[in-house]
């Protein structure tokens, strides 16, 4: 019974662990952006302050640059080749980071990062069909 629940425990470890994508942590990254956006129009958004959009804000980033980190050349490869389609799901700046950090060629998915509006960060939280309050899980 120990042994199940040992291999139990640790498979949930590396399910959950393997859920986390960059894709997931830009998409996160812009929600984090909009309610920023939001509470500097001073508009209430979840219960939540600047302090603890930074505190959340923090901790993302903290998230970002690990995986980043940990990128495989395989990855970076499909990175590169989201140039056309990250402004879509508002993943360009994040992507564009990723490749910077590997000292790969990024101008492209930067001039996209750079051409997004806030206007265009609302349009992708409505796409991604995550609730605005669900940055705080």
């Amino acid at each position: 019974m120990k042994y199940l629940l040992l291999i139990i425990c640790t498979t949930f470890t590396i399910t959950n662990s393997q859920a986390v994508t960059l894709k997931s942590l830009a998409i996160k990254s812009n929600h984090l952006l909009v309610i920023s956006n939001r509470l500097a129009a001073q508009q209430k958004v979840c219960s939540l302050d600047f302090t603890q959009v930074s505190e959340i804000s923090q901790n993302l980033k903290a998230d970002i640059d690990s995986k980043i980190a940990s990128l495989q050349p395989k990855d970076l490869e499909i990175i590169k080749n989201r140039s056309a389609t990250c402004a879509a799901d508002c993943t360009c700046d994040i992507y564009s980071l990723a490749l910077e950090h590997h000292s790969i060629d990024h101008s492209e998915l930067d001039k996209n990062a750079q051409r997004l509006t806030a206007a265009d960060r609302e349009k992708c939280l409505k796409i991604s069909g995550r609730k605005i309050c669900a940055i705080k899980r």
